[in-house]
């Protein structure tokens, strides 16, 4: 078994190198959510969740500022199938047009498959999603793919008070008429905390490359959560 202080310093090292390999930024994004999770049967569960998300830019000199960008709320359904195997899908509303009369409200759909794998108390998960995103304007597709990775730091299971790292790489390929395909790459590290028996706290820090062939744009984001077990 994986002590303790290897799976913390293991996690310590990747957070201490990042900045290393990664580009300064002059721009990000900023997201603070809430998110529920209840059974609605044995094998029928659902997550709904709300979230408000922000701009965040510097300066020459330095300085940070916020901007509000939307705010968005969203409701998933999935079903077990197999040993640690869902299927799911939902929908997302996200309001771009309270803070910025010039863009437009989304309406998001999504379908997806992921199956889970344990290997003491580490878990891997990969999940094959699809998403369909309306606008006025345009409809675009994402196809996307994510290999994610969470383990407690303290012994094979997670307990109230107890502290828990994760990790995650996604492709996505967008496609569009009224664009040519784009492909985008997101590394995420965060951890989380099981504050009490119904409520997680979560903090991640993403780096997102927006069309990875063309390397048009790199982002941070960082994201705040906090999810409650009915």
């Amino acid at each position: 078994m994986i002590s303790y202080y290897s799976k913390f310093c293991g996690f310590l090292m990747l957070f201490l190198l990042a900045p290393m390999v990664l580009p300064a930024q002059t721009s990000g994004l900023s997201e603070a959510e809430f998110s529920l999770n209840t059974a609605l049967s044995q094998r029928w569960k659902l997550n709904a969740g709300f979230g408000y998300r922000s701009l965040l830019t510097s300066d020459l000199s330095g300085n940070w500022n916020a901007k509000s960008r939307h705010i968005q709320a969203s409701a998933n359904v999935s079903y077990e199938v197999g040993f640690y195997g869902k299927v799911g899908g939902g929908a997302m509303y996200r309001n771009n047009q309270l803070f910025d009369d010039n863009s437009e409200n989304e309406l998001r759909l999504n379908q997806y498959y992921s199956w889970a794998t344990y290997r003491n108390s580490f878990r891997w998960v990969q999940r094959f999603k699809i998403d369909e995103r309306l606008q006025t304007s345009r409809t675009r597709f994402r196809l996307r793919y994510r290999l994610s990775l969470d383990v407690p730091l303290n012994g094979l299971e997670l307990d109230t008070g107890e502290w828990y790292v994760l990790a995650s790489t996604e492709s996505l390929l967008n496609l569009s008429k009224q664009a040519s395909a784009m492909w985008d790459q997101r590394i995420t590290m965060g951890i989380g905390r099981q504050w009490t028996t119904n409520i997680k706290i979560q903090m991640e820090a993403e780096y997102r490359w927006e069309d990875y062939v063309n390397i048009s744009e790199r982002r941070a984001f960082l994201r705040f959560s906090c999810i409650y077990q009915l």
